[in-house]
């Protein structure tokens, strides 16, 4: 492995086809619920972007999208668990109100669900602050009631899933470490068994790294004994000593972006994510299968 910047992606290309390129395309998941074009993230985490989300297919009618990414807010002033990206929108839905219409679209009868043909994948985003800014952070007992809105929000996406015989693969992620070790302890006081129609997991979130931006924790901040099994870092400030870090704890390596620039294609070339968080579904699966 090299750094992104000594390895431009052209020549990335060149050397992936001569060793026979990725064995399995990435997971394609819809970040923060709205993938229409165009972009447009005042819609983000809302329930019509959700719903139109879930209904993109390609242009032979195929599903476009792998799986969805549900931001789940703790709002402090109400003690409410909300589908939301941040707390200056307006009127945000209940989480669980969001996971119904995931349910539902489960439930429907159909071909294919997934792009790949794989499982439906769910990330469950708990965001780490209870207020509109970073500093209002949980008390332990949001922390534990945060948690407890995720398992909600699973059992609902577990019972649509079922229904519509869809295998469902929902991680519940976060920047948090406090609010991973919340959800550990809800998922063993809950006895929740993965099957192969449904299973759980946890991911830890990296984004702009330090001292740029306080949101993302050192990986010593995460215990080896929570049960974390994947990590999805921004796409542009991916490196391969971060890369070589998540895989000597075990963790499979997601990818997410904003807009695709030329680092992102080359961070996806390099690093052969096992998913990819997305807003630019379109473009991005339309690359994939080039």
């Amino acid at each position: 492995m090299r750094s992104v910047a000594k390895w431009p992606s052209v020549f990335m290309a060149l050397w992936l086809v001569g060793c026979g390129g990725q064995t399995e395309s990435p997971a394609v998941v819809c970040h923060n619920a709205n993938c229409v074009d165009p972009p447009d993230p005042e819609r983000d985490d809302s329930p019509e972007a959700l719903r139109e989300s879930l209904a993109l297919t390609d242009d032979a009618g195929q599903p476009m999208l792998d799986g969805m990414e549900l931001d789940l807010f703790w709002r402090a002033a109400d003690e409410q668990c909300v589908f939301a990206h941040d707390l200056d929108q307006e009127s945000p839905a209940l989480a669980v109100d969001a996971a119904a219409i995931v349910g539902d679209w489960l439930k429907t009868p159909r071909t294919k669900a997934t792009r790949t043909g794989g499982p439906y994948w769910v990330f469950l985003e708990l965001k780490a602050q209870v207020g509109k800014t970073k500093t209002e952070v949980h008390t332990p007992a949001q922390r534990a009631a945060h948690a407890q809105c995720a398992l909600d929000v699973l059992g609902v996406l577990a019972d649509g899933a079922r229904a519509g015989n869809v295998p469902l693969r929902v991680r519940i992620t976060s920047f948090s470490a406090e609010l991973l070790e919340a959800s550990a302890v809800a998922l063993k006081q809950s006895m929740w068994m993965n099957g192969d129609d449904v299973a759980v997991g946890l991911g830890v979130i990296q984004g702009v790294l330090q001292p740029l931006d306080g949101g993302t924790r050192p990986l010593d901040d995460y215990p080896d004994d929570l049960g974390i099994d994947m990590v999805t870092a921004h796409a542009q400030w991916m490196r391969d000593s971060m890369y070589q870090a998540y895989s000597s704890r075990g963790w499979a390596v997601g990818l997410w972006m904003f807009s695709a620039v030329p680092e992102t294609y080359d961070a996806i070339e390099m690093f052969e994510p096992k998913w990819i968080t997305t807003s630019e579904a379109k473009t991005l699966t339309r690359w994939l299968a080039r």
